[in-house]
């Protein structure tokens, strides 16, 4: 194999991106960065089953392996819907500590947004958290109880 500096064709950086992008330890590595800022742990004060939140990671891995794009990934976990272990995306709503709607709008605008909800104009805070009022979380038998249930 030649050395990447050997390479003469012109396109070499481009060959080497996508040879590093289809490496497993690019996924594994993304997954891990997005587990944290998706609050992907079953630990207080998140709480999730452990069963949910390696669903909520294996998800986060696929859609890495599986390229897929960034705005379809957020649709996916802002719209999601069901069963936190069947729907895995989810524990996106799961995990938030604040259910209300403003509390919402708050993680989604950290999280996506990567600005906290201070940051915000007044008007966008409350726009977003009118789009996430209608967000309601059903209790089961299986919820956990205690503390940050």
């Amino acid at each position: 194999m030649k050395s990447f500096g050997d390479d003469k064709r012109l396109n070499k950086r481009a060959l080497l991106i996508n040879q590093l992008l289809e490496r497993p330890e690019f996924a594994d590595y993304w997954s891990l960065k997005w587990s944290e800022l998706l609050r992907v742990k079953s630990e207080f004060p998140i709480n999730l089953w452990p069963n949910a939140a390696q669903a909520y990671h294996r998800w986060i891995h696929a859609s890495l392996v599986s390229r897929m794009p960034m705005d379809r990934f957020a649709r996916e976990l802002l719209t999601a819907s069901g069963s936190n272990f069947r729907d895995p995306p989810v524990n996106f709503f799961r995990a938030i500590q604040d259910k209300s709607a403003k509390g919402i709008a708050s993680a989604v605008a950290l999280t996506f947004m990567g600005m906290r909800a201070g940051g915000l104009p007044k008007e966008t805070l409350e726009n977003m958290s009118v789009f996430f009022s209608c967000v309601a979380y059903k209790v089961s038998r299986y919820a956990k109880t205690g503390q940050g249930a």
